[in-house]
């Protein structure tokens, strides 16, 4: 087994003839970057093939693409022990954690000190969890989809902003700090 397939085998869960069951990724996006991602960063030797041109649809893709390019402009600078050494790192030193809260406010909380530095969560996250959130969850994927066909089309930056002039329209004045709580 080359050292490849190590890492391969942290990527793709077998499948089984036995069992019936199919190979399949052990990580997955929301579903309109998945494909995105299984093509760009899961599929063996692709990452390899991204470049500025690569095409993108969301800005969570476009963040991937550029992480990806990032990545390989790193490990190609580093010595060959040291890349052989990142993978066992990852494998045995960190970890991928599902919280789960009881209330909006301990979600909210607990992002807010979790998340020192991924993407920020803006106005519009909050709102789109209460609203979501209060849906019946037969209908969550079919409402979650129209979101984030609006906010795709708008990017996240001018989605976030319609939310502040919305904000400001309904309360006749620049919203506070705290959106939480509004």
């Amino acid at each position: 087994m080359t050292f490849a397939d190590d890492i391969e085998q942290m990527v793709v869960q077998k499948g089984s003839k036995i069992l019936g069951t199919k190979d399949t990724y052990r990580l997955h996006l929301r579903k309109r970057d998945d494909e995105y991602f299984e093509k760009y960063i899961q599929q063996k030797g692709m990452t390899h093939k991204v470049t500025k041109d690569t095409p993108f649809k969301t800005d969570s893709q476009k963040a991937i693409r550029d992480n990806a390019i990032y990545y390989m402009e790193r490990l190609n600078k580093l010595d060959e022990d040291t890349v052989k050494t990142l993978p066992l790192v990852l494998a045995t030193l960190c970890f991928i954690v599902v919280v789960s809260t009881p209330n909006f406010d301990s979600a909210f909380r607990i992002f807010t000190v979790l998340n020192d530095r991924g993407l920020d969560l803006l106005p519009s996250d909050i709102f789109k969890a209460r609203v979501i959130g209060a849906i019946p969850d037969s209908e969550q994927d079919a409402y979650t989809m129209k979101w984030e066909d609006v906010e795709v089309s708008l990017g996240r930056d001018r989605f976030n902003k319609l939310f502040d002039h919305i904000r400001m329209i309904i309360q006749k004045r620049k919203g506070s700090a705290n959106n939480k709580d509004e």
